[in-house]
């Protein structure tokens, strides 16, 4: 079972999620959704390397690499919490597959967990997809915008990937007839209507922020899929052949950090990957409603194409969560009335219960709304905010009603 625990980093101050296939986090701005999925994010690629030999144990625990360059990929650097007399500091606990990591007093401890084989360890293809992916539609080279986090130049680097490999029109799960068209020549993404084409950038905002994260995640999910099922095993001497490449990419001091992840990126696609963890940020960001339900059921459907692919989600929609609410239901009730659910929600698209972790982000910490008893997301969590709205109407009708009596 993958976990983590946080403890005072950032605005966590103790939260504890299980990693299960499908993750989702809801809660207000700065609650703390981000921080959580991007420890995440930071703790699978960590292992990844570890296992695939890119990187040792010792490098990782090398003297404040952790705080200082690991984190600074996600700029989550200034997060930590110092310990003092006044608090305890940061301390964070990751249960990987292969190993696991320990965060305390400004020491990070690497563990292999020697129960697991290796064999149980499928190498992932990851992708934090950030909020800020809007920049792409209106920025012409992004990767020189100096703000921008090291997450989005690696989304940007997989989007033209993805980009290239459209040979036909990606219809896209927003609005009625809607899809992405690619001009190679012109290096423009068209988006086509019924009765129009228009670059990205002319686009409606919701269109903007999602065309992207959906053109990456089918362009990897597709990827990873076709390598899971040709996978073959590199040999001893092609892994030690790896390795030593790898020592050299990184001890040339020649490269640039952007020529060496470039470098890195390009020998390990030596190995094949066998799952892919798609984590999001706001897949609602700029969507209608109908358009939430339709992104979230796609995401998860592509989550759906491996055994060990993975979808962790950060969200401030309650249509997300009734949405996942709803694949869950689909799921317990196709077992007895498959053709009909079917004819409603396809198969594609069913979630397991217990292959699901929902929670609400509040003041620090992670409640778990999932009902063991009924096997669903609490109602009463899925539209929380509707209740209030309707209660504020219900008191200021009543005045309203009094006034023409």
């Amino acid at each position: 079972m993958q976990k983590i625990v946080i403890k005072n980093f950032g605005p966590i101050s103790n939260a504890e999620i299980e990693i299960k296939k499908a993750v989702v986090l809801i809660g207000e701005n700065g609650a703390g959704k981000s921080t959580i999925i991007k420890l995440i994010s930071t703790f699978l690629w960590m292992e990844k390397m570890l296992v695939r030999g890119d990187y040792t144990i010792e490098y990782f625990t090398e003297k404040e690499r952790f705080e200082n360059e690991i984190c600074k990929y996600h700029k989550i650097e200034n997060y930590f919490v110092k310990h003092s007399l006044w608090g305890t500091g940061t301390s964070i606990t990751f249960v990987g597959t292969m190993f696991c990591f320990e965060y305390k007093d400004n020491l990070l401890l690497i563990k292999k967990i020697e129960e697991n084989s290796i064999s149980s360890y499928n190498l992932p293809q990851i992708m934090y997809i950030p909020a800020e992916r809007n920049l792409i539609a209106n920025v012409k080279n992004p990767k020189t915008l100096k703000l921008i986090s090291d997450s989005l130049v690696d989304f940007i680097s997989e989007y033209d990937k993805a980009k290239n490999d459209l040979e036909t029109d990606l219809e896209l799960p927003i609005g009625d007839n809607i899809s992405i068209k690619y001009h190679k020549e012109k290096d423009i993404v068209y988006i086509k209507g019924t009765n129009y084409e228009i670059p990205l950038n002319e686009a409606a905002s919701g269109i903007q922020s999602n065309a992207p994260l959906y053109l990456v995640t089918w362009y990897l999910s597709k990827s990873v899929k076709k390598q899971s099922e040709i996978f073959q095993k590199m040999s001893t001497d092609e892994i030690d052949r790896f390795k030593k490449n790898v020592g050299d990419i990184l001890s040339n001091e020649s490269f640039t950090k952007e020529q060496r992840r470039a470098a890195l990126s390009t020998l390990s696609l030596q190995f094949n990957k066998k799952a892919f963890i798609n984590i999001v940020e706001e897949p609602e960001q700029n969507l209608f409603p109908i358009s939430q339900m339709q992104m979230i059921k796609c995401l998860v459907s592509f989550c759906n194409q491996n055994a060990d692919n993975k979808l962790i989600i950060s969200t401030h929609s309650p249509y997300v969560l009734a949405t996942i609410n709803n694949l869950i239901l689909a799921s317990k009730v196709g077992v007895v009335f498959p053709d009909k659910i079917c004819s409603k929600v396809d198969k594609q698209f069913w979630l397991n219960y217990d292959d699901v972790f929902a929670g609400i982000v509040r003041e620090g910490t992670v409640e778990q709304i999932i009902d063991t008893e009924f096997e669903m997301i609490q109602m009463e969590q899925i539209d929380s905010v509707s209740r209030e709205i309707n209660e504020e109407f219900d008191f200021l009708y009543q005045y309203e009603r009094d006034d023409n009596v």
